[in-house]
Formats: structure tokens, C-alpha cells, sequence
């Protein structure tokens, strides 16, 4: 398995997409303008690695737009069939603490944002508690 930039496995055997995954973080928490640049060549390398697709999915939640909802959920889908496909690293599951959704909002999936646990949830793109 190829690492990233701080030295974390990742499911490809490509340096190149791994390199490209860590070009698209290192962008994407500077505040660069390339980030989508460095996905899709990630992508363009290894388009089952599960890093890169589960960053593809947060980023277009993260845009907040209702159209690009549908891609957030297939991106993420391709995520799960790439580590049944793969596996995943050999780092320790994740737990995750019961999800606290927004009023009226049921909770189909718990995510975790920092320490607060949080809900994917039709009317806005998260909801933390």
C-alpha cells in the first residue's frame, strides 16, 4: 500500500494517486484554488481508491448544493464497494457516538465533524449537536 503525506496508508498501490490524494488535502486545508484539480487526477489514477472517493463525496456535501447531493451519495457508495473490493488499511475502526439529529430530523447516518456528532439530513447539509 502506497502512504500519504504524513505517512498513512492508503488502499492503492499507485504512488502517483497517493501523491495526488495528499496534493488534494494539503490544497484543500491551505485554502488552495487546486484541490479539485488534485482529486481528479487522483481520480484519473486510481479511481477506486476509498481516501479519494470519500473526499470526493465530502466536498460536494460540503458545497451544500441540492443538486450535487445525488453525486455526494453515489461518490460515497463507490467508496463502500471500492473497500469491499480492497479492504480497507490496517488503522482501528472507528466508533461512532450515538447521532443527536436537529429537531424534526431523522438520522440515517452518523457522522463525526470534530468532536460533535452529526446527521446528513434532507433540508440542510449537516446538522451538529
Amino acid at each position: 500500500m502506497a502512504t500519504d503525506y504524513q505517512g498513512l496508508e492508503l488502499t492503492t498501490d499507485s504512488a502517483e494517486a497517493a501523491a495526488a490524494y495528499s496534493r488534494t488535502v494539503r490544497s484543500y486545508l491551505a485554502f488552495g484554488m487546486e484541490a479539485g484539480v488534485h482529486m481528479k487526477a487522483a481520480l484519473a489514477t486510481d479511481g477506486e481508491m476509498a481516501m479519494t472517493l470519500i473526499t470526493r463525496s465530502y466536498f460536494f456535501h460540503l458545497f451544500a448544493i441540492p443538486a450535487l447531493a445525488r453525486k455526494a451519495v453515489e461518490a460515497a457508495a463507490a467508496s463502500e464497494q471500492a473497500i469491499a473490493s480492497r479492504g480497507a488499511t490496517s488503522g482501528k475502526p472507528v466508533t461512532r457516538p450515538p447521532c443527536r439529529p436537529g429537531p424534526g430530523a431523522p438520522c440515517s447516518k452518523p457522522l463525526i465533524i470534530g468532536s460533535k456528532s452529526c446527521c446528513a439530513i434532507p433540508t440542510m447539509p449537516w446538522w451538529c449537536a
